[in-house]
C-alpha cells in the first residue's frame, strides 16, 4: 500500500528506494522484495530496512529470493521468537550467511524463479477465474429456475 507523506524538511536520498535495492519488512514474517525500476523512488518506513548490493559477485535479486528461502527463514525465525514484539533486527540480516554460488548461476536460478512466480500468478488467476465462472454458472441456472416457477 502506497501513502503519500508530505515532509517539512528534505530526506536523503537514501531513505528512498532504487532500482536493484532489497526492502526487508522488520516485522514478523521478514520477507525482502527486489526493488525494480518502477518502485524507485519509495520512501522506506521504519519497520522496513533497505539493502543495497555493491559487490559484483552478488546478484541483488537472488539475495532476495534467498532471504525468502525457507532456511533462510528458519533462522531468522530463531532471532524473532527471541523477541517481546516478532521484530527482525538488522543484525540479524548481517549476520545471515548467503550461499553463494557463481553470479551465473545466480542469475540462472534468479531467471528460473522469475518463471515459476509468474507461473504461480497466472495459476491463481486462472483459479480464481475459474470460481467466478462457476458461481456465475451457478447464479444463472438458480435464476433460470426461479424464472420457470
Amino acid at each position: 500500500m502506497i501513502d503519500e507523506f508530505i515532509s517539512a524538511e528534505e530526506i536523503s536520498p537514501k531513505y528512498f528506494t532504487h532500482e536493484g535495492d532489497i526492502l526487508v519488512r522488520l516485522r514478523s514474517p521478514g520477507s525482502a522484495l527486489f526493488i525494480e525500476k518502477e518502485d524507485e523512488g519509495l520512501l522506506v518506513n521504519s519497520l522496513s530496512c533497505v539493502i543495497r548490493i555493491e559487490c559484483k559477485d552478488v546478484d541483488a535479486k537472488y539475495a532476495a529470493y534467498y532471504i525468502n528461502s525457507n532456511a533462510a527463514q528458519r533462522i531468522l525465525n530463531i532471532d524473532i521468537q527471541r523477541t517481546a514484539i516478532p521484530m527482525l533486527k538488522t543484525r540479524d540480516l548481517e549476520n545471515l550467511e548467503i550461499i553463494l554460488p557463481p553470479v551465473e548461476e545466480q542469475k540462472k536460478l534468479v531467471s528460473f524463479l522469475d518463471l515459476a512466480h509468474k507461473e504461480q500468478e497466472l495459476l491463481q488467476s486462472l483459479a480464481k477465474e475459474k470460481q467466478q465462472f462457476s458461481q456465475a454458472v451457478l447464479d444463472t441456472i438458480i435464476q433460470s429456475n426461479k424464472d420457470n416457477d
